[in-house]
């Protein structure tokens, strides 16, 4: 019996270097996809284990890296991040801290950077129409309603400024 059970810690381990070599993962992502595969509870923990202990596997490198991603490179207001972390099935206490260093200040330059982007590339469209776009845009991007219309109120009276 220990020979089988090695055999299926060997072949699940090598799933898991497989799956993490293509993209991070968090531990419910990893526990989930050898899950998926068939391997037991007890496999799978065991594996989960290794990974974590050998650093291929790290929830708060990953919440890290995840909420750089979404604040630096895809200009995600703060509902978005917090929901694409816990999609990402990451515990809170992995990504609170990240989320009380982000300022209300840096979330509303960023949306302004953003929405003036939007507003410059819509200049053909009449204003009514431009303002629902940019604003419509800035709640897809995880902008609360209020922030949003503070954005665009801002970038709305700058006009052609911009």
């Amino acid at each position: 019996m220990p020979n089988q059970s090695a055999e299926e810690d060997k072949k699940a381990w090598i799933y898991s270097l497989r799956v993490l070599n293509v993209a991070a993962k968090s531990r419910r992502q990893m526990s989930e996809r050898l899950k998926e595969k068939g391997y037991s509870d007890e496999v799978a923990v065991r594996v989960l284990t290794e990974l974590e202990k050998l650093g291929y596997l790290n929830d708060r490198q990953f919440a890290q890296s995840l909420f750089s991603q979404l604040t630096r490179l895809k200009s995600c207001g703060r509902s978005k991040i917090v929901f694409e972390l816990k999609r990402k099935g990451l515990p809170e206490e992995t990504w609170e801290p990240l989320l009380k260093e982000y300022s209300d200040d840096d979330e509303y330059a960023q949306g302004l950077e953003i929405a003036r982007r939007k507003w410059r590339s819509a200049n053909l469209i009449e204003i009514a129409k431009r303002k629902k776009k940019v604003h419509d845009f800035l709640i897809r991007k995880g902008y609360s309603f209020q922030l949003a219309f503070r954005i665009l109120t801002t970038v709305s009276q700058a006009g052609e400024e911009l």
